[in-house]
């Protein structure tokens, strides 16, 4: 019975949420996202934000490593924009932010 039940509610909200989509002309200096960048993305790639310490198998000893990321922001001289962060999984042991997917969303 429960079933039905969630189903029935899950089947009510995404025919909800299946609306057409309305766009909306700004009524003032607030800044309205768009599907598509009307700018150029500029990228700032391995930037060193701090410094880290790394150490290879079961060895105890450590070594400085640098800690990097990649900015992506628009080429624009607007002050007022969001700010998106996006961390890569991996559990420090591997994943790359090269991968296609993440760049794009950058």
């Amino acid at each position: 019975m429960y079933k039905i039940a969630y189903l029935i509610t899950f089947t009510i909200l995404v025919c909800a949420a299946c609306t057409e989509d309305v766009t909306t002309t700004p009524q003032s200096d607030i800044p309205v996202v768009q599907d598509e960048s009307s700018f150029t993305v500029l990228t700032e790639l391995d930037v060193t934000y701090a410094d880290g310490l790394k150490h290879e198998g079961m060895n105890p000893t450590t070594d400085p490593t640098p800690l990097l990321l990649d900015i992506y922001y628009p080429d624009n001289n607007d002050s007022n924009r969001p700010v998106c962060m996006f961390i890569h999984g991996g559990g420090f042991t591997g994943g790359t932010k090269q991968k296609p997917e993440i760049v794009e969303m950058g």
